[in-house]
């Protein structure tokens, strides 16, 4: 007995969802090695050149992941729906890469938490770009 056209679609549609977070785990990861630098730069009191550079990188992989946000915002709202229905090696596979999304994310904001602190405590504003000193590092 074959595939249903829906079943068909689906699977489809949830092998868009898989793509689109390997590629944002993919760029998350980036994310956190580059606040890892950035963070060290900041010990090493770097010049404002170099943590604008970082700064900047940062900026473009986030823009690079709310495009892949949009993308994706068809798939989701199908999952947001569908989810209670769904079960097996498609979706466990999912699950895992969300866990480990989520665990970049938590890891990144405790590195720009950690970069933010360091700031506060050197007093060393001026030298920083805009953009570190904005950070919402409770993900708002």
């Amino acid at each position: 007995m074959g595939t249903s056209t829906e079943e068909k679609q689906d699977i489809a549609l949830l092998e868009r969802l898989v793509s689109g977070y390997r590629d944002e785990i993919t760029l998350y990861r980036l994310l956190l090695k580059l606040a890892e630098r950035q963070n060290a730069a900041i010990r090493r009191s770097a010049p404002r050149r170099i943590l604008q550079t970082l700064s900047d990188r940062k900026d473009s992989i986030l823009q690079s992941i709310d495009r892949i946000d949009g993308r994706l915002a068809s798939p989701k709202r199908w999952l947001a729906r569908m989810r209670p229905y769904l079960n097996g090696g498609r979706m466990d596979r999912l699950n895992r890469l969300l866990d480990e999304i989520l665990h970049l994310i938590r890891d990144t904001a405790r590195v720009e938490a950690e970069s933010h602190e360091l700031v506060r405590r050197i007093g060393a504003t001026e030298k920083l770009p805009a953009t570190l000193l904005a950070v919402d590092v409770a993900g708002n």
